[in-house]
């Protein structure tokens, strides 16, 4: 396929961040992929293009609708990598739809041809119930069903509302459908537990380095766990994730109207107990050779959130989905093993100190 066939113009939201940098990374490596990213601040800016120079960047925050609205305009593919926030996607829809106005006045093919794609990075905390706070940390029921993004679509369209995120993510596809008529193809890309540190020319670090100095200044460089430790997350690594953008970005490009992808797509590698991985955060603290036997300190709610403010509560719940879409179009993790990832934290968080 020639690069005029495979070119994309991508607005990229959310590229100082972990997960937007590390996005940011893997559609630097593509020459066929032109990228604008968004960033408020001129640091954030100059850190971008000091390491990407053929990336455009525009500063401005989520609240700019002009700004917005003009980048969309001449979009491709908006990824939308901003944590915990929908600002700004009226602005950004109004955008493709003007674009999609401009090719609407040739022919229904050629309006197809030039739909557009939107990717929402969201989470698989989606599939895990508010209502299961009282049991953190505890074990998946064994009634508990893990949906696949394949055969479980239904199942998973009709989470109810008051799930972490669905009703961002129901609001989503309702406002495409509003603004797209047809012409801009929703995706949810639900993120897993990221175990890795980011390759994005900002931040780097996310939940688990954070977990990693919360331990290493708690009593003896004692691991602890939110309740007993049981539960489940999927897991993958900043760069498989970035890698699923990417596969799917390239999926796109072969019917830019394939209406059919529209959806979710789960990212994971596999799964792990989150005691799991506390207790080798504690091995790795307590020794080079990782042999010995660490316990967790089990720690109530109001205790864990002195110690990690940030979203505590994820620490305790289930999250556990299929990625089967992704597998099907192709993608696999390059990185099955979280073990090293972990090591990889702790190397970034020690510094020169270890």
């Amino acid at each position: 396929m020639s690069t005029k066939e495979t070119s994309l113009n991508i607005l990229l939201i959310g590229a100082s961040g972990y997960i937007g940098g590390t996005i940011l990374h893997a559609l630097s490596l593509n020459d066929s992929f032109r990228v604008t990213t968004l960033t408020r601040k001129e640091s954030s800016a100059n850190a971008i293009t000091a390491s990407y120079p053929n990336v455009r960047t525009l500063i401005g925050s989520l609240a700019d609708q002009s700004t917005l609205r003009s980048a969309a305009t001449t979009a491709d593919v908006v990824v939308y990598a901003a944590r915990n926030t929908q600002d700004g996607i009226v602005s950004i829809l109004e955008g493709l739809a003007a674009r999609r106005d401009v090719h609407s006045r040739n022919n229904k093919t050629e309006l197809q041809r030039t739909s557009a794609l939107f990717i929402m990075i969201s989470a698989i905390i989606s599939t895990s119930d508010p209502a299961d706070m009282g049991r953190l940390g505890e074990a998946p029921p064994e009634t508990v069903q893990v949906l696949s993004d394949v055969s479980d679509v239904a199942a998973i369209m009709h989470l109810p509302d008051h799930h972490w995120h669905v009703g961002q993510e129901r609001n989503f596809y309702r406002l495409t459908d509003q603004y797209g008529d047809g012409a801009i193809i929703p995706i949810i890309m639900s993120l897993p537990f990221m175990v890795g540190t980011g390759t994005g020319p900002v931040n780097r670090i996310n939940f688990l380095h954070d977990f990693v100095s919360a331990v290493l200044h708690y009593k003896d460089h004692r691991p602890f766990t939110l309740g007993p430790g049981r539960n489940m997350w999927n897991w993958a690594s900043p760069r498989d994730i970035a890698a699923a953008v990417t596969c799917t970005l390239h999926e796109w490009v072969k019917d830019r109207g394939n209406i059919e992808m529209r959806g979710y797509y789960f990212v994971e590698a596999g799964q792990f107990e989150i005691g799991d991985l506390a207790r080798h955060v504690g091995r790795l603290l307590a020794s080079d050779e990782c042999s010995v036997e660490v316990e967790c300190e089990i720690l109530e709610y109001t205790e864990f959130a002195k110690l990690l403010p940030d979203l505590p509560g994820l620490w305790g719940v289930n999250a556990l989905g299929r990625g089967d879409r992704l597998r099907s179009l192709g993608w696999k993790p390059e990185i099955t093993s979280w073990q090293p990832l972990v090591e990889d934290c702790m190397t970034y968080v020690l510094g020169d100190k270890r």
